[in-house]
């Protein structure tokens, strides 16, 4: 496969333009990716630190694309199959990627679109697209490490688990079937921080299956917001922030409800976990001691679960 020097991404080039010399690789890829060798695509929006070579090699069991916004590629592109040139935000260069290649990601059964601050190795990543497609998710995330950054009690590794069912999945790492992903990958283009597009999916997705891939936890090495390139947009003047972009998007699509809940497990000896006291116990056994033996925590841990027969009723 042809492969380009750095020389060729010093100047800077439009938003949302693809680099002409990609051509070719462009239709390999979608040629090799309807040889289905390949059942994951991995489409990364990455700066000039991205964290990705620790689990791009020879050993992927996926396919990979770089969404790149920064300005002198640093990177070896030996395991990656196309490279796509915009500045702006995550959601803004996904949304741009994938309206100028529409037909790329039909080809594969699952699409995983990872921030570039994710630390992994390529088995972990391989086995995480496992599980994801034995256990027939429609959208899911692995956990995160116990010493990551993160927003959600509910996207934290519980140890002991082999994966739980929820009715969230965070922005930071989504993984979509090709069914889900016809649904949602239109709305990567709904405001460009991307709050509030996991409620907006889970709402999209309603009865199918969704959770969290404890198994396969990643390491989420920056605080949140800390890239900075989807916090906040210009608007008539003032700064329209994340918050405000999520307020719009809940108002458009009539999204009431935050709730995020767990309703069943399955542990990592394959026992199926579907009575609520029992799965509380295991969540509570499964984080940090140091966050369990506050009180406060355990009234989230206590509301982070629920009956899946409720769910219906919480879930907008």
């Amino acid at each position: 496969m042809m492969r380009l020097g750095l020389v060729q991404w010093r100047e800077m080039r439009p938003v949302g333009v693809l680099i002409r010399e990609y051509d070719m690789i462009s239709q390999k890829l979608e040629q090799h990716a309807l040889s289905r060798s390949k059942k994951a695509l991995v489409v990364i929006r990455c700066g000039d630190a991205s964290l990705h070579p620790e689990y791009v090699n020879q050993h992927a069991d996926f396919d990979v694309v770089l969404s790149y916004f920064g300005n002198d590629l640093p990177y070896d592109l030996t395991h990656i199959q196309y490279v796509h040139y915009c500045k702006g935000s995550k959601w803004e260069g996904l949304n741009a990627f994938f309206q100028a290649n529409p037909s790329i990601w039909q080809a594969y059964d699952y699409i995983w679109l990872p921030d570039d601050d994710l630390s992994s190795d390529v088995a972990n990543i391989n086995q995480f697209l496992q599980i994801a497609a034995q256990e027939r998710f429609d959208l899911a995330q692995p956990g995160l490490t116990h010493n990551s950054y993160w927003s959600f009690l509910i996207t934290r590794q519980v140890k002991g688990l082999r994966y739980r069912v929820s009715n969230f999945v965070e922005v930071m790492a989504p993984l979509f079937s090709r069914s889900a992903f016809a649904v949602c990958v239109d709305t990567f283009a709904e405001n460009k921080s991307g709050f509030g597009l996991d409620f907006l999916w889970r709402t999209l997705l309603k009865g199918r299956k969704i959770g969290i891939i404890d198994q396969t936890p990643v390491f989420h090495t920056r605080p949140v917001g800390s890239a900075g390139n989807g916090m906040g947009a210009q608007k008539a003047g003032h700064v329209v922030t994340p918050r405000d972009e999520r307020k719009a998007l809940f108002k458009k699509y009539r999204i009431f409800a935050k709730n995020k809940k767990c309703t069943s497990a399955v542990t990592e000896g394959g026992v199926r976990v579907d009575d609520v006291r029992q799965l509380r116990a295991l969540i509570t056994q499964g984080l940090p001691k140091d966050y369990t033996e506050q009180a406060k925590n355990k009234r989230k841990i206590h509301k982070l679960v629920c009956p899946e027969k409720y769910l219906k009723y919480i879930f907008w």
